[in-house]
C-alpha cells in the first residue's frame, strides 16, 4: 500500500524512475529502508502523509497547510552522472520539476517576482559538515 501511495504522488511518466533512484539509492534495504509517518486522520480534516529514506522524503498535504494543496520538496536533486552536473542535467530524473518551477517564476509579473524571491539564502554552517577529523583509520565508511 505504501509503495502504490508513493507511485500515485508522482507525474505516471517518471514514476517508475523515481522509484528505482530510491531503491538504488537506499541500497540492498531498497524501498522498505523507508519510514512513514501519518499526521491526523485521513477523511476527518488536516492530515498530511510522509515518507522519508536515504535521499527522499515525500509529503502528501491533506489541507494541513492552510492554502496549500501539497507541502513538501518540489525539487530534489539529483547528481544522475556525477557532482559536476550540466546546465540540462542529464539523467536527472527530478530536472523535469526544476523547469515547470521556473515556468511558473516567468509567469509572474514583477511584484510576484519580488516576493517569490529570497533576499538571503538559508543560513549554512559553512565546511563544518564536512570537516574532516584529520584520522586515516578507523572511520566509520572506510574499507
Amino acid at each position: 500500500m505504501i509503495r502504490e501511495i508513493f507511485l500515485k504522488m508522482h507525474n505516471p511518466e517518471y514514476a517508475d524512475r523515481v522509484m528505482k533512484q530510491v531503491e538504488h539509492d537506499a541500497g540492498q534495504a531498497g524501498f522498505g529502508a523507508c519510514s512513514i509517518a501519518l499526521f491526523g486522520e485521513p477523511g476527518v480534516g488536516k492530515f498530511e502523509f510522509v515518507l522519508s529514506g536515504r535521499h527522499v522524503t515525500r509529503r502528501c498535504d491533506g489541507d494541513s497547510v492552510e492554502g496549500a494543496a501539497f507541502g513538501g520538496p518540489i525539487f530534489y536533486g539529483h547528481a544522475a552522472l556525477s557532482d559536476e552536473e550540466a546546465a540540462d542535467h542529464p539523467g536527472n530524473i527530478y530536472w523535469y520539476q526544476a523547469k515547470r518551477a521556473n515556468e511558473v517564476f516567468k509567469m509572474l509579473d514583477g511584484k510576484q517576482r519580488e516576493v517569490a524571491l529570497l533576499e538571503t539564502s538559508r543560513a549554512e554552517h559553512g565546511t563544518e559538515t564536512v570537516a574532516l577529523s584529520g584520522k586515516e583509520r578507523g572511520l566509520p565508511a572506510s574499507r
